[in-house]
């Protein structure tokens, strides 16, 4: 719908960080949802009424990895575009994210200006 904000999922475990998202987000001129399982984001993904432009997704979730909740997510909105965020980026990470079209990935304490040029790229070019 025109003049809609534009709604980011965010997938994080951490209760403080599941906070921060949710008060930083509309700042940057997104609507916010948070889940804190990659199972919970699939499952709203799957809602045909749910409307998602972006996820940003921790990579170390409790109950599988970040790139591994994407797919998921995928299998039910093919183009959704999406951020991971990790405290670490490694080999593991990148090789993982690299192998994925339309995602990106964030260090954890990047700084807020990189967070919100990230979400806005993505939500923008689907990068």
């Amino acid at each position: 719908m025109s003049g809609e904000l534009p709604t980011i999922l965010v997938v994080e475990d951490e209760a403080t960080l599941r906070v921060a998202y949710r008060e930083l987000l509309p700042i940057f001129g997104f609507r916010v949802v948070v889940v804190a399982t990659g199972h919970d984001a699939i499952e709203l993904a799957a809602d045909p009424d749910a409307q998602i432009a972006g996820a940003l997704v921790d990579w170390d979730l409790p109950d599988m990895q970040g790139t591994q909740a994407i797919v998921g997510m995928r299998a039910h909105r093919p183009s959704l575009p999406a951020l991971v965020c990790t405290g670490a980026i490694t080999p593991e990470c990148q090789q993982q994210v690299d192998a994925l079209p339309q995602v990106a990935v964030i260090q954890k304490g990047s700084g807020v200006d990189k967070l919100r040029q990230a979400l806005q790229s993505m939500v923008l070019t689907g990068n």
